[in-house]
């Protein structure tokens, strides 16, 4: 039996390497799963896109990688005062005010990932 006393920085280290290497299998597991990888190079100093990859070398001290975010489509209805989001056309359509600036305008945007690394 290992009765090692650990410091407060100490535990936060090793949380903080579980934290890293969970976030690693997620990134891992979805690959096996056929989702697409994406990376990005960190040694470069230039701002770098995330680019797809096929076969990841899994090079964690080189490069950055996450799970390609998913486009999500709603609708939205713009007044002056706010915008009101809609799963569909038709909910927005329904649900329209008197003071509708426009009504039913598609929206596109990346579901973006928080990342640990």
């Amino acid at each position: 039996m290992n009765n090692t006393v650990r410091t407060k920085e100490e535990k936060e280290l090793a949380n903080k390497h579980l934290a890293i290497l969970k976030h690693r299998l997620e990134i891992i597991t979805a690959y096996l799963e056929g989702k697409t990888i994406q990376w990005k190079n960190t040694i470069s100093k230039a701002t770098t896109p995330w680019e797809d990859i096929s076969s990841p070398s899994w090079s964690w001290h080189l490069s950055k990688y996450r799970i390609k975010p998913e486009l999500v489509k709603c609708w939205v209805n713009i007044y002056s005062y706010a915008i009101h989001y809609y799963e569909t056309r038709d909910e927005a359509v329904i649900d329209v005010g008197p003071d509708v600036i426009r009504l039913a305008v598609p929206l596109v945007e990346l579901a973006e990932e928080t990342t640990n690394e």
